[in-house]
């Protein structure tokens, strides 16, 4: 996750890490990035994966991590699906899922028809960075694609997890290929005298931002925002996962422009923080989509509506046709960046 200035999902931001304007950049379809330090996962091992395809023009696109929250509604950042400038979403017809693979070759699936923005989402100071994307047609639900469950426990300090995705292998390098869907083990961190650097409002990883701290060598990267980021769940004797938060920035106190770096801090989206949204905006029941003990942190805030874009064009607040953009944005002290996803030709 570079740490040196701001880079923005779905726009292929990758290595534009002079000053604080992040330009965006073209590759060829072969060269979209990894997470840092991780592994192959398995096939099947998380069949809530997704992976988002925005396109730009007729033969660019830009691309995101997401999760399958059900049948009809994906789970992704908000700044996967919006631009900073002016706020407005991008044209829901110019989204396609994948699902069911960790091959890196991967194939356009499933069209968005509806995507829902959090009401307060505010890019300038990257918070509730989440977004709902309803899709055209359901999904075929199988050993391979599973919905994902919202992990609702109390976090604590050093928890192991594990985020996921086909971002960056190598701190902004953009030219190798990966074969599989990545995985890497991070450390959550409570550590406020870490973690509020960015942030005067975060106290722990129990409100709505989670960190993660400690990791030196072991990141998410360009390309993985919006992915998701898990624990272990043992509920019911079985091992399985269930997901914590969205990949959304990173920062380096040092100015480290680098993923990985060793005083390196991540930053996701708690999504049991946003339940009473999701559950709202979806129509879900919350005893259908979580797990764990409900002793976590649930905001009371924003607990419905936010800005919508339909398939059709229509929108409480306009739609963006996807078009290559400029972004800046203010730095604190140190350097912030968000995990952004490339571009293709």
């Amino acid at each position: 996750m570079p740490r040196s200035s701001l880079c923005l999902a779905l726009l292929g931001l990758a290595g534009c890490w002079s000053g604080l304007v992040a330009a965006a950049t073209t590759q060829t379809a072969s060269g979209f990035e990894r997470i840092i330090g991780g592994s192959d996962a398995k096939q099947n091992q998380f069949p809530f994966m997704a992976h988002l395809r925005v396109f730009i023009g007729p033969t660019r696109f830009s691309e995101c991590g997401a999760s399958i929250l059900s049948e009809e509604w994906i789970l992704t950042a908000a700044h996967c699906v919006t631009q900073q400038s002016t706020g407005l979403v991008y044209n829901p017809s110019a989204i396609s899922v994948t699902i069911g693979t960790v091959s890196s070759i991967l194939t356009d699936g499933p069209v968005a028809r509806e995507v829902v923005v959090h009401p307060d989402f505010d890019p300038s100071v990257i918070i509730n960075d989440i977004a709902l994307i309803r899709l055209r047609t359901p999904l075929p639900l199988s050993d391979s694609v599973q919905p994902t469950k919202i992990w609702t426990t109390r976090l604590e300090d050093s928890q192991e997890a594990f985020a996921i995705g086909w971002g960056t292998t190598i701190a902004n390098d953009t030219s190798q290929q990966p074969d599989t869907l990545q995985v890497v083990n991070l450390n959550i961190s409570n550590d406020r005298s870490k973690c509020y650097q960015v942030g005067a409002r975060f106290t722990n990883s129990n409100g709505p931002v989670v960190c993660t701290a400690n990791n030196p060598g072991r990141d998410t990267c360009q390309g993985d925002s919006g992915g998701p980021l898990v624990v272990t769940n043992d509920d019911g004797g079985a091992s399985t996962y269930a997901q914590v938060g969205l990949t959304s920035y990173g920062y380096s106190p040092s100015n480290t422009a680098e993923c990985g770096a060793s005083d390196g801090l991540a930053f996701y989206t708690h999504i049991a923080y946003y339940l009473d949204f999701v559950t709202a905006t979806t129509r879900l029941r919350a005893s259908d989509i979580t797990a764990g003990d409900n002793s976590t942190m649930i905001s009371d805030s924003g607990s419905g509506g936010g800005q919508t874009t339909f398939a059709s064009g229509s929108s409480r607040q306009g739609f963006l046709t996807p078009s290559s953009l400029l972004l800046t944005t203010a730095v604190v002290a140190g350097a912030m960046a968000l995990v952004g996803c490339p571009a293709f030709l």
